[in-house]
């Protein structure tokens, strides 16, 4: 007998999504992935848990918000466990341009290999801010339509 309301909804919920992160990352073993967005939100629990694991990637979950204790706590995780793909919601991304370069400051940032947004619509002075702040330092920035854009010439 095939399951009704929420047991049916939720079995299918991370088969759906599992398309999605792996066409937009392309993610290959091994690679530690990290979205941002709270997991209590539709692109949080798809683009943190049902996408990449359903893939085999390594998701990084942080607790809290990306600009507290400081501007540079993103930049800190990411050094520190040594993040391949960032994705972060254009909100994050403004209230980071909001400190000026400080996000950044400081920050290797070497293992990102692609940045991403996710969740709202992104301003184009939001964009430019990370293209020239954060998206120098990978290879690819993924548009909020999942279209590669190169980052560093």
């Amino acid at each position: 007998r095939q399951a009704q309301g929420r047991a049916a909804h939720h079995r299918r919920l991370p088969a759906l999504c599992s398309p999605d992160p792996r066409a937009r990352v392309r993610l290959p073993p091994g690679e530690i992935y990290w979205c941002t967005a709270d997991v209590g939100w539709v692109t949080g629990h798809t683009y943190i848990v049902y996408g990449p694991l359903a893939n085999g990637a390594t998701t990084l979950l942080f607790e809290g918000v990306p600009n507290y204790p400081d501007i540079t706590r993103v930049a800190k995780i990411v050094d520190k466990h040594k993040v391949n793909v960032l994705y972060t919601a254009p909100t994050a991304i403004r209230a980071m341009m909001a400190a000026g370069t400080a996000a950044c400051e400081g920050a290797d940032g070497s293992s990102l290999r692609l940045l991403g947004s996710v969740g709202e619509p992104i301003n184009p002075e939001a964009w430019d801010w990370y293209y020239k702040n954060v998206a120098s330092r990978v290879a690819r920035l993924s548009t909020p339509g999942g279209r590669p854009k190169p980052a560093a010439t």
